[in-house]
Protein backbone atom coordinates (compact mmCIF):
# COMPACT_ATOMS: atom_id res chain seq x y z
CA UNK A 1 0.00 0.00 0.00
CA UNK A 2 1.43 3.37 -0.86
CA UNK A 3 1.06 6.29 1.53
CA UNK A 4 1.19 9.96 0.49
CA UNK A 5 4.47 11.68 1.02
CA UNK A 6 3.06 15.33 1.36
CA UNK A 7 0.33 16.85 3.50
CA UNK A 8 0.19 19.80 0.67
CA UNK A 9 2.50 20.71 -2.30
CA UNK A 10 2.31 24.59 -2.61
CA UNK A 11 0.78 26.21 0.35
CA UNK A 12 2.66 29.13 2.70
CA UNK A 13 1.33 29.00 6.27
CA UNK A 14 2.29 32.85 6.77
CA UNK A 15 1.23 32.65 10.81
CA UNK A 16 -0.01 30.53 13.68
CA UNK A 17 -3.86 30.48 12.69
CA UNK A 18 -2.76 28.61 9.37
CA UNK A 19 -0.35 26.07 10.94
CA UNK A 20 -3.84 25.44 13.22
CA UNK A 21 -6.28 25.30 10.49
CA UNK A 22 -3.46 23.02 8.49
CA UNK A 23 -3.73 20.93 11.65
CA UNK A 24 -7.54 20.49 11.84
CA UNK A 25 -7.68 19.72 8.33
CA UNK A 26 -5.21 16.88 8.99
CA UNK A 27 -7.67 15.70 11.64
CA UNK A 28 -10.62 15.74 9.85
CA UNK A 29 -8.64 13.95 7.45
CA UNK A 30 -9.04 16.38 4.40
CA UNK A 31 -5.32 16.66 4.35
CA UNK A 32 -3.08 13.40 4.86
CA UNK A 33 -1.21 12.87 8.06
CA UNK A 34 2.27 11.68 7.14
CA UNK A 35 3.25 8.46 8.46
CA UNK A 36 6.63 7.72 6.85
CA UNK A 37 10.24 9.12 6.30
CA UNK A 38 10.64 10.91 2.79
CA UNK A 39 12.57 8.97 0.46
CA UNK A 40 15.52 10.35 -1.00
CA UNK A 41 14.16 11.18 -4.41
CA UNK A 42 11.55 13.07 -2.42
CA UNK A 43 13.89 14.82 -0.49
CA UNK A 44 15.86 15.68 -3.47
CA UNK A 45 12.76 17.70 -5.39
CA UNK A 46 11.43 19.59 -1.87
CA UNK A 47 10.08 22.99 -3.23
CA UNK A 48 8.91 26.18 -2.10
CA UNK A 49 5.21 25.35 -0.62
CA UNK A 50 5.67 21.92 -0.01
CA UNK A 51 3.86 21.48 3.77
CA UNK A 52 4.19 18.14 5.90
CA UNK A 53 2.45 17.19 8.74
CA UNK A 54 3.78 14.28 10.90
CA UNK A 55 3.39 12.68 14.92
CA UNK A 56 6.35 12.00 16.58
CA UNK A 57 6.22 8.30 17.23
CA UNK A 58 8.78 6.11 19.16
CA UNK A 59 7.43 3.11 17.46
CA UNK A 60 9.53 0.83 15.20
CA UNK A 61 7.64 2.16 12.08
CA UNK A 62 7.14 5.57 13.32
CA UNK A 63 8.92 8.57 13.16
CA UNK A 64 11.12 10.08 15.93
CA UNK A 65 12.35 13.15 14.03
CA UNK A 66 12.27 14.73 10.65
CA UNK A 67 14.79 14.89 8.11
CA UNK A 68 15.33 16.11 5.22
CA UNK A 69 18.77 15.57 4.05
CA UNK A 70 19.78 19.33 3.87
CA UNK A 71 22.24 21.83 5.97
CA UNK A 72 19.86 24.64 8.05
CA UNK A 73 20.62 27.51 9.93
CA UNK A 74 19.86 27.45 13.83
CA UNK A 75 16.31 28.24 14.54
CA UNK A 76 15.04 32.02 14.37
CA UNK A 77 11.82 32.03 16.45
CA UNK A 78 8.95 33.85 15.39
CA UNK A 79 5.47 33.79 16.97
CA UNK A 80 5.21 30.13 17.99
CA UNK A 81 7.16 28.92 14.95
CA UNK A 82 11.11 28.18 14.47
CA UNK A 83 12.22 29.39 11.25
CA UNK A 84 15.85 27.61 9.25
CA UNK A 85 17.70 29.39 6.75
CA UNK A 86 19.12 26.68 3.94
CA UNK A 87 22.85 26.73 4.12
CA UNK A 88 25.53 25.21 1.90
CA UNK A 89 26.25 21.80 2.35
CA UNK A 90 29.16 20.04 3.22
CA UNK A 91 31.46 19.05 0.64
CA UNK A 92 32.59 15.57 -0.09
CA UNK A 93 36.16 16.37 1.45
CA UNK A 94 34.35 18.15 4.39
CA UNK A 95 32.12 14.89 5.14
CA UNK A 96 35.55 13.00 5.20
CA UNK A 97 37.22 15.07 7.01
CA UNK A 98 34.60 15.06 10.22
CA UNK A 99 34.44 11.58 9.98
CA UNK A 100 38.47 11.35 10.05
CA UNK A 101 37.52 13.74 12.91
CA UNK A 102 35.03 11.51 15.01
CA UNK A 103 37.39 8.82 14.68
CA UNK A 104 40.69 10.71 15.93
CA UNK A 105 38.59 11.91 19.15
CA UNK A 106 37.49 8.17 19.53
CA UNK A 107 40.99 6.26 18.95
CA UNK A 108 43.49 8.81 19.68
CA UNK A 109 44.14 11.39 22.72
CA UNK A 110 45.85 14.66 22.02
CA UNK A 111 48.73 13.49 23.78
CA UNK A 112 48.93 9.92 21.56
CA UNK A 113 48.56 12.40 18.53
CA UNK A 114 51.65 14.39 19.06
CA UNK A 115 53.65 11.80 20.54
CA UNK A 116 52.70 9.84 16.69
CA UNK A 117 53.04 12.66 15.09
CA UNK A 118 49.82 12.77 13.77
CA UNK A 119 48.63 15.94 12.02
CA UNK A 120 45.79 17.87 13.47
CA UNK A 121 42.35 17.61 11.01
CA UNK A 122 41.13 20.86 10.48
CA UNK A 123 37.75 21.92 11.67
CA UNK A 124 34.55 22.20 9.20
CA UNK A 125 32.99 25.49 9.39
CA UNK A 126 30.55 25.90 11.72
CA UNK A 127 26.64 25.85 11.21
CA UNK A 128 26.46 29.85 11.47
CA UNK A 129 29.75 30.39 9.61
CA UNK A 130 28.23 28.20 6.44
CA UNK A 131 27.04 29.80 3.65
CA UNK A 132 23.65 30.95 3.01
CA UNK A 133 22.81 28.91 -0.18
CA UNK A 134 21.73 31.14 -3.01
CA UNK A 135 17.46 30.58 -3.92
CA UNK A 136 17.54 28.44 -0.90
CA UNK A 137 14.67 27.27 0.89
CA UNK A 138 13.35 28.31 3.93
CA UNK A 139 11.74 26.17 6.92
CA UNK A 140 9.17 27.11 9.38
CA UNK A 141 8.16 24.11 12.14
CA UNK A 142 5.23 24.15 14.32
CA UNK A 143 4.93 21.30 17.23
CA UNK A 144 1.94 20.88 19.35
CA UNK A 145 0.80 18.33 22.10
CA UNK A 146 -2.69 17.60 20.68
CA UNK A 147 -5.56 15.39 23.07
CA UNK A 148 -8.07 14.21 20.50
CA UNK A 149 -11.08 12.98 21.92
CA UNK A 150 -11.20 9.45 22.59
CA UNK A 151 -7.35 9.60 23.42
CA UNK A 152 -5.76 7.74 26.21
CA UNK A 153 -2.82 10.13 25.86
CA UNK A 154 -1.62 12.90 23.52
CA UNK A 155 -0.01 12.87 20.62
CA UNK A 156 3.00 15.22 19.38
CA UNK A 157 2.11 16.27 15.78
CA UNK A 158 4.47 18.57 14.20
CA UNK A 159 4.42 20.85 11.07
CA UNK A 160 7.18 21.36 8.44
CA UNK A 161 6.56 24.00 5.95
CA UNK A 162 9.22 25.04 2.94
CA UNK A 163 9.09 28.23 1.25
CA UNK A 164 11.06 30.52 -0.63
CA UNK A 165 11.42 34.36 -0.88
CA UNK A 166 12.34 34.12 -4.56
CA UNK A 167 9.52 35.98 -6.11
CA UNK A 168 9.36 33.67 -8.77
CA UNK A 169 7.41 31.30 -6.42
CA UNK A 170 4.04 31.68 -6.01
CA UNK A 171 1.74 29.61 -3.00
CA UNK A 172 -1.33 29.69 -2.10
CA UNK A 173 -1.84 32.47 0.95
CA UNK A 174 -4.74 33.26 2.63
CA UNK A 175 -7.22 30.24 2.53
CA UNK A 176 -4.78 27.60 3.85
CA UNK A 177 -5.65 24.84 3.91
CA UNK A 178 -9.08 25.32 2.67
CA UNK A 179 -8.48 25.20 -1.09
CA UNK A 180 -12.10 24.63 -2.05
CA UNK A 181 -14.78 26.87 -0.44
CA UNK A 182 -16.77 24.18 1.75
CA UNK A 183 -13.54 24.33 3.83
CA UNK A 184 -13.06 27.92 3.65
CA UNK A 185 -13.60 28.36 7.61
CA UNK A 186 -12.56 25.67 9.44
CA UNK A 187 -12.81 26.01 12.80
CA UNK A 188 -9.57 25.42 15.60
CA UNK A 189 -11.02 23.16 17.86
CA UNK A 190 -9.99 23.34 21.15
CA UNK A 191 -7.77 20.22 21.56
CA UNK A 192 -5.76 22.21 19.21
CA UNK A 193 -5.45 24.66 21.90
CA UNK A 194 -2.55 24.01 23.71
CA UNK A 195 0.94 25.35 24.55
CA UNK A 196 3.85 24.35 21.82
CA UNK A 197 6.72 22.02 22.23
Amino acid sequence: MSYPCITHPSLRVRDLADAQRVLEAVRLRILPLITRRLGSQERAVLSSGNVFVWQESKAEDGLERWTDGRAWSQSKMRNDCLLYEEKVAMSEDEKAAKAARRLDRVWLDSSRRAKNGCAEIPAAPKRRDRPTKIDGLWKQTYSVLIHPPGAPSPHKWHLVAYYSVSPSHRLLRKDAPHIRPRNRMLPIFPWLKTSTI
